[in-house]
């Protein structure tokens, strides 16, 4: 919260892929809906620059604005430092053992 965004729109950007049951989906999970959304009040704030794709017309093309670009640059060290706390605290878990662990978990891998 402190760089001004909301949670959902903190997690990074994707391609989009397609899912067993042929619906959009974004790397992360998210429907393309619910990624529309996140993206709506960040275009009205002005960070993000929603355009339409001039080779596919399904597709929208993304870009930063300056501001967005401004606030991404306050964002990040407040996320590294958020991160390298969370790494602290594991131990000798490392970064990695851990985000394996997790994948396990929620994925079966």
């Amino acid at each position: 919260r402190q760089a001004g965004t909301a949670r959902a729109s903190r997690s990074r950007p994707a391609s989009v892929r397609r899912n067993r049951r042929r619906r959009r989906t974004c790397v992360s999970g998210s429907t393309c809906t619910t990624l529309t959304a996140n993206l709506k009040p960040l275009e009205r704030r002005g960070l993000v620059q929603v355009e339409p794709d001039t080779q596919d017309r399904r597709s929208r093309r993304l870009r930063l604005t300056e501001a967005g670009r401004d606030r991404l640059a306050r964002a990040v060290p407040a996320w590294r430092r958020t991160h390298d706390a969370v790494d602290a605290e594991l131990g000798a878990l490392s970064p990695d053992q851990l985000r394996a662990g997790l994948n396990a978990i929620a994925f079966g891998v």
